[in-house]
């Protein structure tokens, strides 16, 4: 059972990332002698994406992450909680998933790019986000931005599904999946969000 809620966890933003990863890459135009080569990618996209300070800062704990977790969501109750898909990698982050006796579930993530080992693996994912959300990279099939209670994510549906991502503060991507919600319910979990009250 928790090989597979990590899975389900880990699946949304593997693939999120991933494709945002392989456009950005298709995307790139070719370089001359003189220019950056692909091993200077990594370092480049740290640069260009994090916030300078990122590194130095000090990562929001576990249990600071799961006393902002919301009691509930779209009226489901928070069931049960879980570290963030990175952990294992040493990138702090928190998964709380809601449920209620229905078929309704809805899973929210957090990961957060600071501190001296989460930041250079931020820097670059986090930034294709980011450039997705501005217009600077195209989306995948079924994507599209969308401006939620002044939030502005990635919004896709597949299975009954709906799933928004997005940046916050330069150093923490959220992620929210909703499942057997309406595309109306769905944004209300997003607007519901306290995000005024996530920052270190």
């Amino acid at each position: 059972m928790k090989t597979h809620l990590f899975l389900l966890f880990l699946l949304p933003l593997a693939l999120t990332v991933c494709c945002l990863l392989m456009l950005g890459c298709n995307n790139s135009t070719s370089h001359s002698q003189g220019e950056d080569t692909d091993t200077d990618m990594p370092e480049k996209l740290f640069k260009e994406f994090t916030h300078p300070d990122l590194s130095e800062l000090t990562p929001l704990t576990m249990e600071e992450l799961e006393a902002w977790l919301p009691a509930e969501l779209g009226g489901l109750p928070l069931h049960s909680v879980h570290p963030g898909s990175m952990s294992r990698s040493g990138v702090n982050g928190i998964a709380g998933r809601y449920i209620n006796n229905g078929d309704k579930e809805i899973i929210l993530t957090v990961t957060d790019g600071a501190g001296p080992t989460a930041a250079p693996i931020a820097g670059g994912m986090f930034g294709q986000v980011e450039k997705a959300i501005n217009g600077k990279l195209p989306l995948n099939k079924g994507e599209e931005i969308v401006t939620i209670g002044g939030i502005r994510a990635i919004q896709s549906y597949n299975d009954y599904s709906y799933h928004h991502s997005f940046v916050h503060q330069g150093r923490l991507l959220i992620s929210v999946d909703a499942s057997r919600l309406s595309k109306d319910e769905a944004e209300q979990v997003i607007e519901a969000l306290p995000m005024d009250k996530l920052i270190k």
